[in-house]
C-alpha cells in the first residue's frame, strides 16, 4: 500500500470518463421463484475507465511545466504504471468530480422546494434555520423568526439553531456516534451519496477534515483506522475516535477524499499515431484495448 498519487497532471485524457460502482450478491433461487440475495460487499468497488486522446513524447512538448519535467508525459505515466508493478500496487486517485464533503455546508432558502427533516439553510441574517417538520416551500421568503423560535414557511416548519456566522453543516448525512461497550465512542467517516447510501471512506485529503457537534465546530477526537468493529456492526474506513467523551450530536463533517485503487490490469496499451505523440484510445486510436482501467483496492484494516 503506497499513498502516491495517479498522475492526473499528464495531459491528454479525455473529457469521457466512465465511472461504474460493482456490487457482488449472491441469488438463491426456489422452484417457485423466489430469490434469497445476500449481499456480499460492505462498499462498492469502483472501476474507473480514462481514455488518452494524446501523450505527448517529446521533451520540447508545448507547456511542459509539469513538476515531472523534463521527462514526457508518455514517460512520466509509463513509469508510474511501472513503478506499481501493474495490479501489484494500490495508489490514490482524485475524482476531480466526486471528492467533496459528507455534509455539506447549509446553503440558501429556496422557494417551492421539498426539505427533508434536519436539512439547514442560512437565513438572510446570518441565522441557522433547520426544519423540524418537513414539506414545501412558499413562493416567498418567510419572516424568519431569529430568536430560538419557529417560523412556518408554506408546509415547511423551520427551527431557528443560532448564529452561523461560519456555516452550518447540513444534518441529513449524519456520521454514526456507536459505542464499544465499555464507555468509548466513535464516529466512522463515511461519505453520503445523495443521503441515500454511506460510504466507508479510507483516504482523506489532508487538512480538509472539518468536524461539527450539533452544527458547531468541535475537536477532541483522532483520526484513526481503518477499520472499526463494535458490537453489532463493523466498518471498513477510517473513523474518529472520541475516547470516553460522547460528543454533542447530530455530529456532521466536511472532507475531501480520495479513491485508493490499483491498475486493473498487469499490461497496458499506449500506441504512437504521430512523430512524438501516443495515445490510449484516442480518435487516432487503431489497436490495443483502448483504455486505461483503475479499480479500488480496499486496505486491510489497521
Amino acid at each position: 500500500m503506497s499513498n502516491a498519487l495517479f498522475p492526473s497532471a499528464v495531459r491528454g485524457l479525455t473529457y469521457t470518463v466512465l465511472k461504474t460502482p460493482e456490487f457482488s450478491t449472491i441469488v438463491q433461487k426456489a422452484p417457485n421463484g423466489y430469490e434469497t440475495r445476500i449481499p456480499q460487499y460492505q462498499n462498492p468497488i469502483w472501476h474507473f475507465t480514462l481514455i488518452y486522446d494524446y501523450l505527448y513524447d517529446t521533451y520540447r512538448s508545448p507547456n511542459n511545466t509539469q513538476a515531472y519535467a523534463p521527462y514526457t508525459d508518455l514517460q512520466y505515466l509509463l513509469g508510474f504504471f511501472a513503478m506499481n508493478r501493474g495490479q501489484a500496487s494500490d495508489f490514490l486517485f482524485l475524482d476531480t468530480t466526486d471528492y467533496a464533503a459528507v455534509g455539506p455546508l447549509a446553503g440558501n432558502w429556496q422557494p417551492g422546494l421539498a426539505y427533508a427533516v434536519g436539512t439547514v439553510i442560512i437565513d438572510p441574517k446570518g441565522h441557522a434555520q433547520r426544519v423540524n417538520g418537513a414539506g414545501i416551500s412558499g413562493t416567498s421568503q418567510p419572516f424568519w423568526n431569529d430568536a430560538g423560535g419557529t417560523t412556518a414557511d408554506n408546509t415547511v416548519s423551520w427551527l431557528d439553531v443560532g448564529f452561523a456566522p461560519q456555516g452550518y453543516v447540513n444534518e441529513p448525512a449524519p456520521l454514526a456516534v456507536v459505542t464499544d461497550g465499555l464507555g468509548n465512542y466513535y464516529s466512522p467517516l463515511q461519505r453520503s451519496i445523495a443521503g441515500l447510501y454511506q460510504e466507508d471512506v479510507t483516504d482523506l485529503v489532508p487538512n480538509t477534515l472539518q468536524v461539527f457537534g450539533s452544527g458547531a465546530p468541535i475537536s477532541g477526537y483522532q483520526v484513526r483506522g481503518p477499520g472499526l468493529a463494535v458490537p453489532g456492526a463493523a466498518y471498513a474506513g477510517l473513523y474518529l475516535s472520541w475516547g470516553a467523551a460522547q460528543p454533542p450530536q447530530p455530529v456532521t463533517a466536511t472532507f475531501q477524499f480520495y479513491f485508493r485503487v490499483r491498475f486493473e490490469t498487469d499490461t497496458q496499451d499506449f500506441e504512437r499515431w504521430a512523430q512524438g505523440l501516443w495515445t490510449i484510445g484516442g480518435d487516432n486510436s487503431k489497436n490495443g484495448s483502448g483504455m486505461l482501467k483503475l479499480r479500488t483496492s480496499r486496505p486491510v484494516a489497521a
